[in-house]
């Protein structure tokens, strides 16, 4: 024991001196490795906000804002936030259409409109019979418009005019679900000119006026310049040169007075397809419009290097402002360590000084439940011998009883047979041969005395066999199992006795194993209900295996010594009736699936047949 508190003691002062080792190693450390360990946290990627990673996306900085936004739907998944995991897969499957992995977007969309439902339907549920808010509706259409656009770019065409006609069809008119709606009729007018296998330039013509007349009603100039520039596109490609040239120049002066990227964008497109619709009228403009779409282009090309310097230098200042922060924070916790370092040693000398007398008072005390709990183990053998003991001796008695009862009735069928039977008989044979001395009537008294012997001889052989049965002492065990299997068979209930390579044995012997039989076999008639019932007896290796079953009730085998038993042996009186013939006893039984009792004794082989019946 005293070997367990040092070999502790040991193991604590070496924890000890790890930790103030950290310690130690945290003060020294310099400002520069205090900025890369910041730099390296930074790439473990814990859960950041939702406005973060749109932030990410925007910047298109698709590998990080999807670490990011992995790691925070885990954590709305565990916490259960429908909302910003419906938000999360949305914006998830936003970054894989942009990298073009579009089957894993369609997957990350069909999760976030499931989730849109559930909100939807638990809104539903708090606000009774009152319309769900917009924003909801709108945010479904616009996941349908984004699987539609995927299935799109998969070449799934069918798929896509679903999606796209699902939004169309769609009740909600707010100016978002219009906007949406007029996106899935460019994309449809684009479908239909744009696929061999499915161009209808009817069809894309008329989805193309439809989406320009949702864009006029909302005033957004640029989209409508675009699909109008869609429009005149379709013209193109059926060579219809003049009216695309009509509406490219109606798209370019939608925007004219747009400076925007945006719109500077549409304008370098228009100008030179306009350009190129002009060339094929062999309009000599179309290189005035030409140059103008290479100047803008030149022009756009300036602003997005410029921008991108511009975006270039103001990451340097965002990260050299973060690492001045990283610096402070990292100094300012060294110099909270240090003032810390001797409170945690002081608490770990008095944590050590606790836990070595917690150990030592434990040590005691189990010392003493050790003790105790030897001599309750002690006092519980010795009952348990006691207990055995008597039970030893109990069966003992009953068996000795059971043995007496047997050998008495044994005694009085042998003294009812040999003597009473015997008496009888002489009588009637004396009585018989008066009658014939008599010549004339035969007095009525003698005929009588005649029939009253011969009742009483009926009735003493009845007896005798009740007490033994002359069957099993004539024939054997086999054959008197037949004979009550017989005997008792009914139409309600029908015993069945398979019988195996069964012999003659010592008659006690037999006389035992019948008389449990029997007994078993009683019950079944008074308990069970059975329609069947089975006795299978089989001699093999020099045992004697019994095997009794019913389609019954059954009966719960924890109730054995129960008031289905009175008035008879008892199962527990016939399991220690088998054990003290060497025997094993299974009883298996549960209620309303019949029961089985399997048992198997030493054969014991020593013929005797003082007792037998002589042909009547």
């Amino acid at each position: 024991m005293e070997k367990k508190i040092f070999l502790t003691f040991i193991l604590i002062l070496f924890t000890l001196f790890i930790t103030y080792n950290k310690i130690s190693n945290t003060k020294t450390r310099t400002a520069s490795n205090a900025v890369f360990s910041n730099n390296q946290k930074n790439k473990d990627f814990p859960p950041i906000g939702i406005d973060s990673i749109k932030k990410l996306f925007n910047s298109k900085e698709y590998s990080s804002a999807l670490k990011y936004a992995l790691s925070a739907l885990d954590h709305s998944k565990r916490s259960k936030k429908v909302t910003l995991s419906f938000k999360l897969n949305n914006i998830i499957g936003d970054i894989f259409r942009e990298i073009r992995s579009y089957e894993k977007a369609i997957s990350y969309y069909n999760k976030a409109l499931y989730l849109n439902s559930k909100i939807k339907s638990s809104r539903e549920q708090y606000t009774e019979n009152r319309s769900i808010p917009h924003h909801i509706e709108t945010n479904y259409l616009r996941i349908i418009l984004k699987k539609g656009a995927a299935h799109h770019s998969l070449d799934h065409i069918d798929s896509a005019k679903y999606f796209y006609k699902k939004l169309i069809e769609n009740s909600l008119t707010n100016n978002k679900a219009l906007y949406l709606k007029s996106k899935a009729y460019n994309n449809l007018s684009n479908l239909f000119y744009y696929y061999p296998k499915e161009r209808d330039y009817k069809k894309a013509e008329e989805y193309a006026l439809k989406a320009i007349n949702i864009k006029e009603k909302l005033g957004d100039k640029a989209s409508q310049a675009a699909s109008i520039a869609s429009l005149a596109s379709i013209y193109i490609e059926q060579e219809q040169y003049e009216k695309a040239r009509k509406f490219y120049l109606k798209a370019i002066n939608l925007i004219e007075d747009n400076n925007d990227l945006k719109s500077l964008r549409f304008k370098e497109v228009f100008f030179e397809n306009l350009s190129w619709a002009m060339y094929n009228q062999k309009n000599y403009k179309a290189y005035d419009y030409l140059d103008r779409s290479i100047n803008l282009r030149d022009s756009l090309k300036d602003t997005e290097i410029n921008e991108i310097l511009l975006n270039i230098e103001n990451k340097h200042k965002e990260n050299l402002e973060n690492q001045k922060i990283s610096l402070v924070k990292n100094q300012t916790t060294l110099l909270q360590q240090r003032k810390t370092v001797t409170t945690y040693l002081f608490a770990a000398i008095t944590l050590l000084t606790l836990v070595i007398s917690a150990v030592v008072i434990y040590n005691i005390r189990l010392r003493q439940r050790n003790l105790k709990l030897k001599l309750e183990q002690s006092k519980l053998v010795e009952k348990q011998k006691i207990d055995h003991l008597k039970s030893e001796a109990q069966v003992k008695i009953l068996n000795a009883a059971i043995d007496g009862k047997e050998t008495e009735r044994k005694q009085i069928a042998e003294t009812l047979h040999d003597s009473v039977s015997a008496l009888l008989s002489s009588a009637n044979m004396h009585l018989h041969a008066s009658k014939r001395q008599f010549n004339g009537e035969i007095p009525i008294e003698l005929q009588k005395a005649q029939e009253i012997i011969l009742e009483a001889s009926q009735k003493v052989r009845d007896l005798s066999h009740n007490l033994v049965s002359p069957v099993l002492l004539k024939f054997g065990l086999g054959y008197a199992i037949k004979d009550i299997a017989k005997k008792y068979s009914n139409i309600e209930l029908e015993f069945h006795a398979e019988i195996t390579n069964i012999n003659r044995y010592n008659q006690e012997f037999e006389i035992k194993l019948y008389n449990v039989i029997h007994e078993l076999i009683n019950n079944i008639l008074k308990h069970s209900r059975a329609s069947n019932a089975y006795v299978i007896l089989t001699d093999q290796n020099n045992f004697l295996s019994v095997r009794i079953e019913d389609d019954g009730i059954g009966f719960d085998c924890t109730e054995r010594n129960s008031s289905r038993n009175k008035g008879g042996l008892g199962l527990n009186q016939v399991e220690a009736r088998i054990q003290m013939m060497n025997g094993n006893f299974l009883v298996e039984s549960r209620l309303d699936e019949g029961s089985k009792i399997t048992f198997s004794v030493p054969v014991q082989n020593n013929l005797q047949t003082n007792f037998v019946y002589p042909t009547q």
